[in-house]
C-alpha cells in the first residue's frame, strides 16, 4: 500500500497532535482522509458535514490538483503523493 502524506491547515493543527503533514498508507484519497479521521477523530466535525461529505469550505488536492470531493475514492494514490486540506478563503 502507498505511503502518502496528508498536509494540514494551521487551523486543524492542534486537532491533529499539532502535526503540519500526517504520513500515512492509503490506495486512495478517500481511503487517506477515512485513516486520517481515524487517527485523529477531533478532526472529523471539522472536516464532514452531517452527511459525511467535506465540507464546502475545503479544497482536497493530490500533488497540487483539486480533487473532486464526491469521487476520493475514485482517485488512487502513488508512493510518495501529497495531499493536502486547504481552507478556502471567501469574500469580496
Amino acid at each position: 500500500m502507498p505511503l502518502v502524506a496528508l498536509g494540514l491547515p494551521e487551523a486543524f493543527r492542534a486537532y491533529a497532535g499539532g502535526r503540519k503533514r500526517v504520513e500515512l498508507e492509503a490506495r486512495t484519497a478517500g481511503e487517506a482522509l477515512a485513516r486520517l479521521l481515524d487517527l485523529h477523530p477531533d478532526l472529523r466535525k471539522r472536516t464532514l458535514n452531517t452527511d459525511g461529505a467535506l465540507h464546502p469550505y475545503l479544497i482536497f488536492t493530490c500533488n497540487r490538483e483539486q480533487l473532486d470531493p464526491r469521487a476520493l475514492d475514485a482517485r488512487t494514490l502513488r508512493e510518495g503523493d501529497l495531499l493536502e486540506l486547504i481552507a478556502a478563503a471567501s469574500g469580496g
